[in-house]
């Protein structure tokens, strides 16, 4: 009768283990991202992401950036740059919209960057209609 309490014993703490190793492992899980990449627009959905992500954009004087930040936890920094001229770099910032004007023509790069970063960023390419015109 003692043999078969100490086999049940042991493998009710396997079982045990197994569940922690498997809750762990969720935990440790690395972060995910889901990405939206189209002609004019660049999402970004963060689930305790760490890395960075990026996106070119051909853009003409005139244009602007309409950004959506939706950050729930985490570090999140932003970059919006033409070569070496950064016309908008933001360190978490404020939930909300804004629009970042574009001077110049050129190739923007839209970088985020995250570490345990939660929630999400859009960026909508506005284009200047006047300009068809």
């Amino acid at each position: 009768m003692k043999t078969g309490w100490r086999i049940a014993l042991y493998a009710l703490a396997a079982v045990f283990v197994v569940m922690g190793v498997l809750v762990l492992a969720g935990v440790m899980e690395p972060g995910r991202s889901t990405i939206t990449r189209e002609d004019d627009l660049f999402s970004l959905g963060m689930s305790y992401m760490n890395g960075e992500q990026s996106a070119d954009f051909s853009l003409e004087a005139g244009d602007a950036i309409e950004v959506t930040v939706v950050q729930i936890s985490g570090d999140l920094r932003m970059r919006i740059a033409c070569g070496e001229n950064v016309v908008y770099e933001g360190h978490n910032p404020e939930m909300g919209q804004f629009r970042v004007n574009i001077l110049t023509d050129g190739v923007y790069t839209i970088t985020v960057s995250g570490q345990r970063a939660d929630g999400s960023v859009t960026f909508r390419m506005i284009r200047d209609e006047s300009k068809g015109e």
